[in-house]
């Protein structure tokens, strides 16, 4: 690029930059409040520092931090006992981007189980409607094929509901099974970090995420492991194995310039050695039927661990009061 590509680059990063920096001052300030200021600092850093999120954000240029952005604040008023603010950037957040939706299920059966008027919860299921109208009003006029396709602006309905379960009813049904899991035994929890992040987690076993999408969950990682250092090993894989994953698997997705996921070049002319190497390191036979497919299931078990790790909690809940 020439200087002036470079600079213009640059601006259409730095509100994504910023808002990396408005979830990290959020994190902090929700940490503090629950915890310590070490741990403040610590989840703050996790997120900004994590060179996952910056090369899945910042690099790619996509707006999902927003949404991202959007969530932290709604674990921020379910903290601070603000369900009806909540609500309201859960439609925000929704308006920018589809998946947040997910959580909608978990924000109701936990402002339920927490004591939250119905009233309230009437005024939360409001605003998300309303978020989602939103989403749709600003999308379908601009085209039916932003929900087929892929864009990343928008959250086609193909790609939110996931390609290793080709039938949209399957992962329907594992949603609503979920759903129905955490109303049964997550009652007795007081925190809503484990419940919003399993729900991503879920999603995440049962779709095909792109790398952005990986981000929504990380800022609740972050939290949680500035709370439970103990997960802390199981979050360093997730990340670890998330990174290798979009590495091996991008170059499939070359763009007219040449240019993979990673902006590393595998197309042109007088190239650099380097891009040669990992060039032919990725067509190799050995990485195509090896290399790849036990990344991708390490990954995918990272993922199935933790959630699991986040359930027992709810099942020691309830064992405390003699309830199973």
């Amino acid at each position: 690029m020439s200087l002036n590509m470079q600079l213009t680059s640059l601006l259409f990063r730095l509100p994504i930059f910023g808002l990396d920096l408005g979830i990290a001052a959020a994190l902090y300030y929700i940490v503090k409040k629950v915890a310590s200021v070490c741990d403040a600092r610590l989840a703050s850093l996790v997120w900004f520092m994590n060179p996952y999120s910056f090369l899945s954000m910042e690099l790619l240029g996509v707006p999902d931090v927003l949404a991202t952005f959007f969530v932290v604040v709604v674990f921020a008023m379910l903290i601070l006992r603000r369900p009806i603010l909540s609500g309201v950037f859960l439609g925000l957040g929704i308006w920018v981007k589809l998946y947040p939706i997910l959580l909608l299920p978990t924000l109701l059966i936990f402002t339920h189980t927490d004591g939250v008027s119905r009233r309230d919860r009437f005024a939360v299921l409001c605003f998300s409607l309303i978020g989602l109208f939103g989403y749709l009003s600003w999308v379908i006029p601009s085209g039916t094929q932003y929900l087929t396709q892929f864009s990343p602006v928008t959250q086609p309905m193909p790609v939110f509901i996931g390609s290793y379960i080709t039938n949209s009813y399957g992962l329907v049904f594992i949603m609503i099974l979920f759903y129905g899991l955490l109303g049964l035994f997550a009652k007795k929890t007081n925190s809503p970090i484990g419940l919003l992040l399993s729900t991503f987690l879920v999603y995440y076993v049962v779709s095909n995420p792109y790398p952005q999408f990986l981000t929504w969950a990380i800022p609740l990682m972050a939290l949680d492991v500035a709370v439970n250092r103990s997960r802390a090993p199981i979050f360093a894989a997730f990340c670890g194995l998330a990174f290798a994953q979009w590495f091996l698997v991008s170059p499939a997705l070359i763009t007219p310039s040449g240019y993979s996921l990673l902006m590393i070049p595998f197309v042109g002319n007088q190239l650099p050695w380097y891009s040669i190497a990992i060039g032919k390191f990725l067509d190799s036979p050995i990485t195509g039927d090896l290399i790849i497919p036990i990344v991708s299931s390490s990954f995918y078990a990272v993922i199935i661990f933790y959630a699991v790790d986040l359930m027992r909690a709810w099942f020691r809940l309830n064992s405390c009061d003699g309830t199973k």
